[in-house]
């Protein structure tokens, strides 16, 4: 039986891959500690640095069942670092070799858009899979493009209301079936 948050889902691993080029003296807080708190207060509706840094006062002991935040939660001013991330190639590496290796032993093929960071020449691509890329200009080639558009045209408001109270019933439950 998983002890953790981390041990049952891999949820926040994820965050400890993320690169960091702050400078060392003016770390704080770990990248985990910063993505989590955007994470869960953009899923409950946050809309600007200052409601996120607001919602990690409010739910500093929630956060701490997950991530110590020793020093609370970070101000507005540090969860600004997101403006010098570029998640997007990282991102994606960091998406392959999970993948890779949630499935080795088996060959992959994988469909992408032609999204910059799907090309790029830092893309590092695992030896079991193999990458597809569509032709440009292409939606009736990814039907998924029709899937955003409803999704976004008819859900996106319902889904705000919901998605706070959806996290917070999740991420307890989860917490009770570990404790």
């Amino acid at each position: 039986m998983p002890n953790t948050l981390r041990d049952m889902t891999g949820f926040l691993d994820f965050f400890e891959s993320v690169p960091d080029h702050r400078i060392n003296r003016k770390k704080l807080y770990s990248v985990g500690e910063i993505l989590l708190l955007t994470f869960c207060a953009l899923v409950c509706g946050c809309k600007s640095w200052d409601d996120i840094e607001f919602f990690g006062v409010l739910r500093l002991e929630f956060l701490r069942k997950y991530l110590p935040y020793a020093n609370d939660t970070p101000s507005d001013d540090t969860l600004r670092f997101f403006r010098v991330l570029d998640l997007k190639v990282s991102g994606m590496n960091i998406f392959l070799k999970n993948i890779s290796l949630q499935y080795k032993g088996s060959k992959l093929i994988i469909v992408l858009d032609g999204a910059s960071w799907h090309r790029s020449a830092g893309l590092v691509v695992p030896e079991n899979i193999s990458i597809i890329h569509l032709p440009p200009y292409s939606p009736e080639l990814n039907p998924v493009e029709r899937l955003w558009n409803y999704l976004k045209s008819n859900l996106r408001a319902n889904f705000r209301q919901k998605a706070s109270k959806y996290l917070l019933v999740f991420l307890s439950s989860a917490d009770r079936a570990l404790n």
